[in-house]
Parts: structure tokens; sequence; C-alpha cells
């Protein structure tokens, strides 16, 4: 008789004690778009499977942890930071340092859900139809290119929608999302702050023209006649906004990310 094999990636067995919550409803989700302060309950989709829609904010992008019973101490994360879909899960583990203020240092381990697009040029061959039909060689064509969006998740706009999910099979683990073709128009909009030389570089919040809704200003007093600055979004070291020095470019601010 043939013994039936069954493998689970990461060594199957099942997870005891501290790495499951105490409820079975208690994998809480918490990320960029609440600032990192609201841990919110995933819904059970199904036989060890928990979902959680998120809405795309204005930087297109959101970065979260998971956390068993909204416990900031009992963390599931990727390992490092800014991880893309279908990847292996960590945690929790002890000692462990988290938090709201830990997280908006932009070097705790998250995932990220990326929607803007990136676009690789790349030479377009001269007669490409007649090169894959008859393999001859083909001659490049100089100066002339396409463009081709490359990435893992795909791109979305603010108030685009997201679909996470956690399955937890035995001891293996994974997150992953796909894009819903739902959309929300309540999109969170950010706070923004300024970080400058004048200040010892603590954040100051900048106030909003209420004549000119997104324009955000801040007066300084200069006392050696120059400073240096930059911009950070909802207090998170993550979104930082700094000037491009390569003059050529046509974008004269960078960001928000972690530089």
């Amino acid at each position: 008789m043939q013994r039936e094999v069954i493998f689970w990636p990461g060594g199957g067995g099942q997870l005891e004690g501290d790495m499951l919550p105490r409820r079975r409803d208690g994998y809480t989700i918490v990320g960029s778009w609440s600032k990192w302060e609201v841990a919110e309950k995933m819904d059970v989709d199904g036989d060890g499977v928990y979902g959680f829609t998120v809405t795309l904010g204005e930087n297109r992008w959101e970065q979260f942890q998971i956390w068993l019973d909204g416990d900031h101490s009992r963390v599931l994360h990727p390992g490092v930071e800014r991880v893309q879909t279908s990847s292996e899960v960590y945690g929790p583990e002890a000692d462990w340092a988290g938090g709201a203020q830990a997280c908006r240092t932009g070097q705790q381990p998250s995932w990220m859900i990326d929607g803007r697009q990136e676009l690789v040029k790349y030479p377009r061959p001269e007669d490409a139809v007649k090169a894959l039909q008859d393999q001859e060689g083909t001659k490049m064509i100089e100066g002339e290119a396409e463009s081709l969006q490359v990435g893992i998740t795909e791109a979305g706009k603010p108030g685009d929608q997201y679909r996470v999910q956690l399955e937890v099979k035995g001891k293996w683990r994974m997150v992953s999302w796909e894009k819903l073709a739902t959309k929300s128009d309540d999109i969170t909009r950010g706070k923004y702050y300024i970080s400058a030389s004048w200040k010892n570089w603590e954040l100051e919040e900048m106030i909003e023209d209420p004549s000119a809704p997104g324009t955000f200003t801040i007066e300084a007093l200069l006392l050696y006649g120059a400073g240096a600055f930059q911009i950070i979004r909802n207090e998170d070291w993550a979104e930082v906004f700094y000037p491009n020095f390569d003059h050529r470019a046509a974008e004269t601010v960078l960001g928000p990310d972690d530089m």
C-alpha cells in the first residue's frame, strides 16, 4: 500500500499557542491609511482565509501589517520593508517593538500595495511581426522605443480598492491581494508636516488654505538667512517629499517615499 504524503510549504504541522490569535476572528490589519493607529478586523472569507478591502489614498500606495487580536506586540509581517503580494509570513516574535510610532519610522517590515505605474522603455526592432514569424535577424530602430508597464500589483488610482487576504493552512501562511472592480469616494486625506533645520527637524503641522483646498502652508522665521526642510505626510517617515536635484528632470518634487 502506497503511503500518502501531504506537504505544505513551510514544513506542515499546526500553529500553536502565541502563534495564533486568541479568537478565531482575531486577525486585524493596520496600515498607513489610518496612520497605523487603528487595528481593523479582517473578515472570515473561508476556511483559514481572512480578508480586508483596502482603498488607495492620495499616494496611490498603502503599507500594512497584520496584528493578532489588535496587539502591536504580536505582529505578522513579511520580514522586510515594502514587500509585494503573494509573500511568506513571519511572526509573531517575542520582544517585538511595534506600534504606530514604530511603523511611522519607515523601518518596520510591511506589505505594500503599490498602485503607481512604472514604465520601462525597451528598443523596438524593425519589422517585429516578421521577426516573430520567420525568426530572422532584425535591425533595431535607433531612437525609437516602446513602453511596457512592469510590477506585480495592478495599477490603481486614489479610490481604487484591493482585497487583501491572509491564508493560513497549518503552519503555511501567505498574504496576497488583487484589485477589485469597486471604487470608493471616501478617500482618506492626509495631514502634512514640515521637518526643518530651524526647528531642529521636529515635525510641525502645516495649515490647509480654506480658500484653496489641497494647498498647505506654514510661516517660518529664519534667524540665519537660510534653512533646509522636508515635507512629511501623516508624520510618517515613509511618506517624505523632497527636492529633485537632477535639474534636467521634469519633476521638481520627489516622493512620497522613505528616500
